[in-house]
């Protein structure tokens, strides 16, 4: 960004070309994580023309302490932020306050940095997770050889630290209670091992709305200088999401299927007394789906006779890429999981009077890249296909994922419908 930052200088210096004449008063720079503008002198949170000329004359005539990130950051929050800092309100309702553009990032969450793609944002990654990013390659190119910062679970402090990033983007669960693990105690956790760096929790549509999601893009989009990018996927989720929506709204609770959402990565790849349910699956409820577990608390295990006593006629299952140590978007991505897993739950003898194994309608999800986040939206599209094929008989799912994957992840690859839903919809 240091091309960015000599032409916000730039602007900036045509901005004040009539003040050029005020007393220059000599001002330190600012710490790396001090939380001011650089060149607010009165820490008043607004950058006035005259502290920055203040900062950015005696950078030119190569006295004071200021760097070129320090007037080039100054005269950026100038130009295009008003001369005040933003402020992000985060998923735990704490504001998150960012002084200078954000031009180093360490993210740890594979489909966070999927979003961040979406936002054209991953030049601003220096730090991820090898284990999952990592895994990622023909997703993430760009990240291929960035360092490796540990996972969301197990944080390298040290290596972040060492990067010395803007902020840090986790992964955590903002509407678990306070006592949770992965709630606001892990925030604090993260805050006091990363001091004075901003720990930025987004949902990224994994526990809220579509509403909600919609407002984190475009206020994410905001902080980051990509409001056009932001609005263009807005643009692009809500002309594929409204027309399923329009239709699925209107249904009566006895015309949704019933849908039960699982995992066996949970039991151990075999279905058992104690099967697991999601409670909260924004694509089914959208869809036109009924999931079973909807009220129960959140993501439990179950009795397996309560499971049959529902009579679901929908399974679906949800996998791991990472699991697989590939990207679903990669070539070689294996689909002899999701083979195993329809075969495990279709020959099951405590299922095998369930509605859903007697029509044959289990399928494998794909849960990286495609259940949550901004891809989620595909995943609708494909859940109100196959829910409802004579509602959407002019529904092209697939279509709608390849223009995603042209449009905002920029990859050169042709979508493996296969990887994502199994059995896929040409064979269901």
């Amino acid at each position: 960004m240091r091309t960015e930052r000599i032409l916000s200088i730039v602007l900036a210096m045509v901005l004040l070309a009539s003040a050029v004449s005020l007393a220059i008063t000599p001002v330190a720079a600012m710490g790396q994580y001090e939380k001011k503008i650089p060149g607010d002198a009165d820490e008043n949170d607004e950058l006035t023309k005259d502290e920055l000329v203040n900062a950015i004359l005696p950078y030119m005539l190569d006295e004071g302490d200021f760097t070129l990130d320090d007037v080039g950051d100054a005269s950026w929050v100038y130009a295009y932020w008003g001369g005040k800092p933003k402020t992000f309100t985060d998923g735990f309702g704490e504001d998150v306050t960012f002084y200078r553009p954000i031009e180093r990032i360490v993210s740890v969450w594979c489909t966070n940095n999927e979003l961040l793609k979406v936002l054209n944002a991953t030049d601003k990654l220096v730090g991820v997770d090898a284990g999952m990013t990592g895994v990622s390659t023909t997703l993430f190119p760009e990240l291929s050889d960035l360092p490796d910062c540990g996972g969301w679970y197990a944080p390298n402090f040290e290596a972040i630290l060492s990067l010395h990033p803007d902020v840090y983007i986790p992964w955590l669960i903002t509407t678990d209670p306070a006592e949770s693990f992965y709630g606001i105690q892990r925030k604090r956790y993260l805050e006091e091992n990363l001091p004075g760096i901003p720990v930025l929790c987004i949902d990224n549509y994994e526990y809220r709305t579509g509403e909600y999601f919609i407002e984190e893009v475009r206020r994410l989009g905001d902080i980051l200088d990509k409001q056009e990018e932001a609005e263009e996927y807005i643009e692009f989720y809500e002309r594929c999401m409204d027309p399923i929506v329009t239709v699925t709204e209107g249904l009566s609770e006895d015309e949704k299927p019933r849908v039960w959402i699982t995992s066996l990565f949970f039991t151990g790849g075999q279905v058992t007394s104690s099967p697991y349910v999601y409670t909260v699956f924004d694509p089914v409820d959208l869809a036109g789906g009924r999931n079973i577990a909807a009220g129960l608390p959140r993501s439990v295990k179950v009795g397996l006779g309560w499971v049959i006593e529902q009579d679901p006629e929908f399974i679906f299952l949800q996998i791991w890429a990472a699991g697989n140590r590939k990207s679903p978007y990669a070539p070689d991505y294996p689909i002899s999981e999701a083979e195993k897993q329809v075969k495990v739950i279709l020959d099951s003898y405590e299922l095998s009077n369930v509605s859903a194994v007697v029509n044959k309608n289990v399928y494998v999800v794909q849960y990286s890249h495609f259940t949550k986040g901004p891809a989620r939206v595909i995943a609708t599209a494909y859940m109100a296909k196959l829910l409802h094929p004579e509602l959407f008989p002019n529904l092209k799912p697939q279509e709608i994922h390849q223009e995603y994957v042209d449009r905002f992840l920029r990859i050169d690859v042709s979508v493996n419908e296969a990887n994502f839903v199994y059995p896929p919809l040409e064979k269901s």
